[in-house]
C-alpha cells in the first residue's frame, strides 16, 4: 500500500494525497511511514519533471515550442523567488509540473532546487492529507447521521402510506 502511494502521487497527486490522508485516518496506514512514502514519491516525480525540461529544452518541434511559450512567464519569477514559486506552484493543480519542467529548461541546480522545494512538499503533504485525514473524521460521524435518516425516511414512507390508506377508506365510504 505504501508503495502504491508512492506511484500515485508521484502520477497524480493531489488526489492521492486526499486520499491517504483519509484511509490514514480510518487506520489501513501508518502515519508516519505514510508521511515517508508520500514525500518520496513526490520528490521522486519532481525530479521526474525537472528532468523532462531539461531533456525536452534543447529539442525544436511544434510541441517544444508551445510549451515553451506557455512556461515563459514562468521563468522570471522562478529565477528570482524560487522557494516562493514552488511553494505556491504546489497549491495550485498542474502549475506545479511546469514550474519544475521550467526549472529544468532553465537548467537551475538540482540539488538546491529540491532544498528549495522540499519545504512546498512537506506544507502540501500536511494540508491536503490533513485534509483528506479530517473529511475521514466526519464521514464516521456521517455514516452514523446516515443510519438515523434511512430510519427517519423507512417510518416516513410509512406514515405516508398509512396516511394514504386512511384517505382510501374514507373516499370509498363516500363513494
Amino acid at each position: 500500500g505504501y508503495i502504491a502511494l508512492a506511484i500515485g502521487i508521484f502520477l497524480e497527486g493531489d488526489a492521492v494525497l486526499f486520499t491517504a490522508g483519509f484511509l490514514t485516518h480510518q487506520g489501513f496506514f501508518n502515519p508516519v511511514l505514510m508521511f515517508f512514502w508520500l514525500l518520496l514519491g513526490s520528490t521522486i516525480g519532481d525530479v521526474a519533471w525537472y528532468q523532462l525540461g531539461a531533456w525536452l529544452e534543447p529539442k525544436d518541434n511544434w510541441c517544444v515550442r508551445w510549451l515553451k511559450a506557455m512556461t515563459n512567464p514562468l521563468g522570471p519569477h522562478l529565477l528570482e523567488r524560487p522557494k516562493r514559486s514552488l511553494f505556491i506552484s504546489k497549491f495550485l493543480y498542474g502549475v506545479n509540473h511546469a514550474i519544475l519542467a521550467k526549472a529544468g529548461a532553465l537548467g537551475m541546480p538540482l540539488p538546491e532546487l529540491m532544498r528549495k522545494d522540499l519545504p512546498g512538499n512537506i506544507a502540501w503533504i500536511i494540508i491536503i492529507g490533513g485534509l483528506g485525514f479530517a473529511s475521514s473524521a466526519g464521514v464516521v460521524h456521517l455514516g452514523r447521521s446516515i443510519r438515523y435518516a434511512e430510519i427517519g425516511l423507512f417510518l416516513g414512507i410509512i406514515l405516508l402510506m398509512s396516511i394514504s390508506r386512511i384517505f382510501t377508506h374514507f373516499i370509498k365510504k363516500k363513494i
